[in-house]
């Protein structure tokens, strides 16, 4: 009876489970239902409220359209926008930290300049008048200027003409003129004009601040910016006290031995400090750089604020007036005597071949100290000649060129001494060798030096390594 009655209950249980497993199967369908119908219900609600949105969006997107085509409107619409474009290009291209070649770059002008000069040759073809009116108050002034530069010109011409037309010294040059088929007048250029423009400022013309200075080597100069404050207040001290209508400027100033010639422009002044007499051309040669510089760079020149940087494309046009020209005087014929004349070419061959002699050691001297400086390793800082002997101090790597091996190209053996002071080199090649000389590395290890910092990869014993770390090396 008991295992009738468990065998009983074991049915039972089981007849349970199948009918809990049928209702859970039907209650999982229904949740499913619903679940499918609430997902349908938000989804076209979410795509109602987005079509709500993008319905404003297309009304707007054809009034665009709309208005892209209506030419007259797209017309009406850039007249406002164009003027305010041009003043923020022109401001953001022409500051005064902006290069002349940035402003190249952003094309500005390069797309104002033919309708602008459409634009202003048609005017002029209209009405001329009007244009001779504006232009009137600045032609006048130059004219002026001009005929009495050219007037001043001439008369320092006909009076250097007349000064050595008189001299036994003129003759002869007459009898040059005549025999080579120029003019008197070239021939006197040519044997007189000895000058040299040694320092030359550009000077900013409201300010009086200095823009570029050029010097030619040798020159010793003071204080650029004072000189040319100098210049400034010289000329304001002549227009405030002899100008009688406060315009007349100063062209050239007497400083000793110096000359300086000055040339204006509207935004700027050049300043040539010259030696000697400087031909009458010079002064065009100038007026021809300030121009052009004006012409490159007139925005620039006029806000000019101190930083000379932007305007270091100067430069170039500036060194054009560092000129110089060196002409020995010439001598009035004289007729000597046979003997005279054998004595004096018996002096003039022992002259010849001493000069050679002595021009043939200093080239050797100057190929020798040449050969040093250009030598890895060898810097030559000073030279002089002392009891005979030529004197070179300098400093040395030990693993450079020896510089005994290098005299005897150049025959100076007995002729020369040099001190040298060891010092090491920081180059990549010396820095190498003392890698290799002090650390002494193992096939296995490689050496690659990358500016100040040495790589080491493979492989060592670690008293190497340690050794390699604790090393200091000049250049690593």
């Amino acid at each position: 009876k008991q295992i009738e009655d468990l065998k009983q209950r074991h049915f039972d249980v089981i007849e349970g489970l199948k009918n809990l497993e049928a209702q859970g199967e039907s209650r999982f369908n229904l949740l499913e239902k619903q679940i499918e119908n609430l997902e349908q219900k938000q989804i076209a609600k979410i795509i109602d409220e987005r079509l709500s949105h993008f319905e404003p969006v297309l009304l707007r997107l054809g009034d665009l359209e709309t208005k892209l085509k209506d030419t007259e409107l797209i017309t009406q619409e850039m007249a406002k926008v164009l003027p305010r474009a041009i003043r923020e290009a022109t401001t953001q291209h022409f500051n005064e930290k902006t290069a002349f070649s940035e402003y190249e770059k952003a094309g500005l002008a390069d797309s104002l300049q033919e309708p602008v000069e459409h634009c202003l040759r048609q005017s002029v073809k209209e009405d001329t008048s009007s244009f001779a009116d504006i232009l009137f108050p600045v032609m006048g002034p130059a004219i002026r200027k001009s005929i009495n530069e050219s007037l001043k010109n001439l008369v320092q011409s006909i009076n250097q003409t007349a000064e050595q037309s008189i001299s036994p010294q003129g003759l002869a040059w007459r009898m040059q003129a005549w025999r080579s088929g120029r003019s008197f007048s070239e021939i006197v250029l040519q044997k007189t004009l000895l000058y040299r423009v040694e320092q030359v400022f550009l000077i900013h013309r409201e300010t009086g601040l200095l823009i570029q200075h050029l010097h030619q080597e040798g020159v010793e100069i003071g204080d650029s910016d004072a000189v040319s404050a100098m210049f400034t207040a010289i000329q304001d001290f002549i227009r405030d006290s002899f100008s009688s209508n406060k315009t007349e400027e100063l062209n050239s100033v007497e400083i000793g031995d110096y000359t300086v010639w000055l040339e204006r422009g509207p935004y700027a002044t050049l300043a040539c400090v010259i030696r000697g007499i400087a031909p009458l051309h010079f002064r065009d040669l100038m007026r021809v750089i300030l121009e052009t510089m004006h012409a490159r760079y007139s925005l620039l020149l006029q806000k000019f604020e101190g930083d000379s940087q932007p305007l270091e494309p100067c430069l170039p046009l500036l060194e054009k007036t560092l000129q110089s020209e060196a002409k020995s005087d010439a001598k009035s014929p004289r007729f000597l005597s046979i003997p005279l004349i054998g004595i004096l070419s018996v002096i003039l061959l022992a002259l010849l071949g001493w000069g050679y002699f002595h021009f043939e050691y200093q080239q050797r001297l100057t190929n020798y100290i040449n050969a040093l400086q250009k030598e890895p390793g060898i810097v030559v800082v000073s030279t002089k000649h002392q009891d005979g002997k030529f004197i070179i101090f300098g400093l040395r790597d030990p693993a450079a060129a020896e510089p005994q091996e290098i005299i005897q190209h150049y025959d100076l053996s007995d002729d020369v001494k040099a001190f040298w002071t060891p010092y090491q080199d920081l180059t990549p090649q010396f820095v190498e060798q003392r890698i290799h000389q002090q650390l002494i590395p193992p096939s296995t290890v490689s050496i690659h030096l990358q500016g100040n910092i040495l790589y080491l990869k493979g492989y060592a014993s670690q008293d190497w390594i340690n050794k390699a770390q604790a090393i200091q090396i000049a250049g690593v």
